[in-house]
Parts: C-alpha cells; structure tokens; sequence
C-alpha cells in the first residue's frame, strides 16, 4: 500500500521512518520511499539487488538506476541501501546551523520531510559513503543546492563520504552498458558448466575470425556447445560483469558489431 502523502503528520511519518530504520541489515529492507509511493511520469523501477537475491530495488528515475549499476558493479560495495532516511532531529539542526529552511511536504507545510539520501553504501572494512544523484540541470537550482547540502553535511558529522553524482556523469555508454547486462550476470549453478564450454567455444570462434559480427560470433559457440542463441547471449552477458571478456565499454554494446570494432577480447 502507498504511503499517503496527503494525511502525513510527524507521527505517521515517524512511524514510516522506524518502519525503514528497522528494517536495515535485515533480508527485508524497506526503503523510506518506495516506487509505489512516489507519483513520477519519468523511470520508476524495481530491480534485483546484487547481494540479496530476494531484496527488490527502489530505484525512482534513470539516473538512480544507472547510479545502481555503478553500484552493483563496485567489487569494494558490499551493501546498499536505497532511499535512506537521515534522523529528522540531526537535519533539522544542520538546516539550522546552515541557516536553510528544512524541506516540508506540500501537503503539510507544519511537517518537515524525512531527509534522504538516493544510495548509502558500505564498503569493505568501515567505510560507508552516502551518495546523492541528481540530473545535471538540478544542480544549478538554488534549493536543490541547499537540500544537497544538508545530506553532505549529515555525512561529514558521522566522518562517512559523501558523493554527488549527476546525469552527465551516468548517462555515457559505460554505465549504460551495465545495465545491458546486469540481469544476466549470474548464472544458475546447474548451468556453469555449460557456460565454461560455451566460453572456450567462443573464445575459439573469435580468434578465428575477429571481423565477423559478434552475434554470429555467439552463435557459431551455441551450436558448438548445443544451446539456443538466446541462452548464449546470457552467457555472454555473464562473461562480461564477471571480466573474463572485454571490450571497449566507451562503446555501446551493440552485437551486429564486430568483435574487431568492439574491441572484444578474452581474458584468460
């Protein structure tokens, strides 16, 4: 069920944020805003996450999800938190000692909204690094200036890091190239094997011929190893997030491209 915005009060949303709070480091995370909460004409998603095969993603444009992809692909990430709530006491007085007005709901201007930051992640070790994600034209906007500082603010007073992120940064081919392939990054255990001969069979058509497109590439190794083309393209996908082929990520992955104009190469 949606949270409702227009019946918000502290103590609903008090209870939406112990709800969240309770939730971390727990198999059921529950973000403070989730895809069914917020009205949006642009991207809303929820997409598998990297570590806990039964956790869903709120993601709530193109840009968080993009950022996401970076995420899942940072080896040193080894947990994310999506729609972060900031306690409202330590933003309402860092607004405060900033001297910005703390952002309220404009359905109830009496109530300040929970803060949020867009990612907060833990790294290998201690380390933790907040990241907020914006398109490029917000970060001109004055307010927008003055809620991000908020969050920066929030993380310098717990010594964690801080990062923004803006659309000019995510929407280039390598980030998009990411979210190519990341539904197919893992492969189901009955099946590695399979993938490991389809891998030599691939490696083998490619040395071959590197001129030759790399979907006919992946074809000529299913019918090597006896599988659908469909199959191979997940293997293939697969390869890439785990790094034993490359290619040229500036470049969008597109599969009637050559392996030679893809700069594609196994690593063994």
């Amino acid at each position: 069920m949606a949270k409702g915005f227009h019946r918000v009060s502290l103590e609903l949303q008090k209870k939406w944020y112990e709800a969240h709070s309770n939730s971390i480091g727990t198999e059921f995370y529950e973000p403070m805003w989730r895809v069914e909460d917020i009205k949006s004409y642009g991207i809303k998603a929820k997409i598998k996450h990297f570590k806990d095969p039964h956790r869903a993603v709120h993601v709530l444009s193109q840009n968080e999800l993009l950022m996401f992809m970076l995420i899942a692909w940072d080896k040193s990430i080894v947990q994310s938190y999506e729609q972060y709530a900031l306690p409202l006491d330590e933003t309402l007085a860092i607004a405060k000692e900033l001297e910005i007005k703390h952002p309220v709901y404009p359905q109830n201007k009496e109530v300040p909204v929970q803060q949020t930051l867009d990612f907060f992640c833990y790294r290998e070790g201690h380390e933790r690094i907040g990241y907020a994600v914006k398109q490029q034209s917000e970060t001109f906007k004055d307010r927008t200036l003055e809620k991000l500082a908020i969050q920066e603010a929030w993380c310098a007073m717990h010594n964690y890091e801080y990062e923004l992120v803006t659309s000019e940064e995510l929407k280039q081919n390598n980030v998009m190239n990411l979210e190519r392939i990341y539904r197919n990054r893992e492969v189901e255990f009955p099946l590695r094997n399979l993938c490991q001969a389809w891998y030599y069979n691939f490696c083998s058509a490619l040395s071959e011929d590197r001129h030759e497109r790399i979907a006919i590439i992946i074809e000529k190794a299913a019918d090597l190893t006896n599988l659908d083309y469909e199959r191979a393209v997940k293997f293939f996908h697969h390869c890439l997030w785990e790094n034993k082929v490359d290619f040229n990520w500036d470049l969008p992955l597109l599969l009637e491209k050559s392996g030679e104009e893809l700069g594609v190469y196994p690593n063994v």
